[in-house]
């Protein structure tokens, strides 16, 4: 599927979705359609539970917002939507893979709106305008060794590595808060005041032949998707305190380097009630 088509397709896709058009969103759904909610580890098969589960739902998600499209080549992409469930604002992440142009798999995210961290606020400024509905451009493909190297420190919490190989144009931005990190600096001196101490990485399950891999030095791996200018990791997080998460971060490049990232944090949760019977657990 070439690009325009892979953007065709997952517009259609999430315009469907938004108006509640369930028919004609279970016609982009391949047969064998599975779709994947890693912070309660549910799990749907097929376009039929797949709508029921959309079409049981007490309040459908509403956009306030055009979503953020990212292609990731070989018939993968990712999406970022701001929406409201009643009147609470969060955001969805999902990466997709298509097949033949219809959607074969979906993780999904969802990450709640989060107030600024007052101890990051000497290093942060707000993001700039309104939320970002497109790719900006001005990207660049590089090596996947490049990208594997960056992940591998993001794993183990290097942030020597991640300096170098950061463009000296570098942001860091967190949707979900507001902020973000203008330069490859502010990151640096601020994850170094990082209260309780960083993060450890946990292994995620595998879900396929086709999920990618970066093994750090635990070693401890993190699922990457990606082509060329633009990548997403998956990873969930422990943190000092016992609190897990996962983060979803997306790394867009430039003359070789990470030029900016995008993190969303997701807490796990317990599945509702109302799809119970619609779901498998794993």
């Amino acid at each position: 599927m070439s690009s325009e088509a892979l953007r065709a397709t997952l517009t259609a896709l999430v315009d469907a979705e938004l108006a509640g058009d369930l028919d004609t969103y279970a016609r982009r759904l391949a047969p064998d359609v599975v779709e994947e909610y890693p912070q309660s580890r549910e799990r749907i098969h097929g376009p039929q539970n797949i709508v029921r589960v959309m079409g049981s739902h007490p309040t459908p998600p509403r956009g306030d917002t055009k979503p953020r499209l990212t292609l990731l080549g070989d018939e993968r992409a990712a999406i970022e939507m701001h929406v409201r469930y009643a009147d609470d604002p969060w955001w969805i992440v999902g990466i997709l893979e298509f097949r033949d142009g219809l959607l074969r798999r979906e993780r999904a995210y969802f990450a709640p709106e989060l107030e600024p961290a007052a101890w990051r606020a000497d290093w942060v400024v707000p993001v700039p305008g309104d939320r970002p509905a497109t790719d900006p451009g001005g990207h660049e493909a590089v090596e996947r060794d490049v990208v594997e190297r960056y992940f591998r420190a993001q794993s183990e919490s290097d942030l020597a590595t991640l300096t170098r190989l950061r463009h000296h144009d570098f942001v860091h931005d967190m949707p979900q808060s507001g902020e973000r990190f203008p330069t490859p600096d502010s990151y640096v001196e601020a994850h170094g005041h990082y209260p309780g101490g960083l993060p450890a990485l946990k292994p995620l399950g595998l879900t396929g032949p086709e999920d990618q891999w970066v093994i750090g030095a635990a070693p401890l791996p993190m699922r990457v998707s990606g082509h060329g200018a633009h990548w997403v990791g998956e990873a969930e997080l422990i943190y000092p305190s016992g609190d897990r998460w996962f983060d979803v971060l997306f790394v867009e490049c430039r003359d070789g380097r990470v030029l900016a990232e995008r993190s969303y944090w997701c807490q796990p949760f317990e599945p509702p009630d109302w799809r119970r019977e619609l779901v498998e657990r794993y």
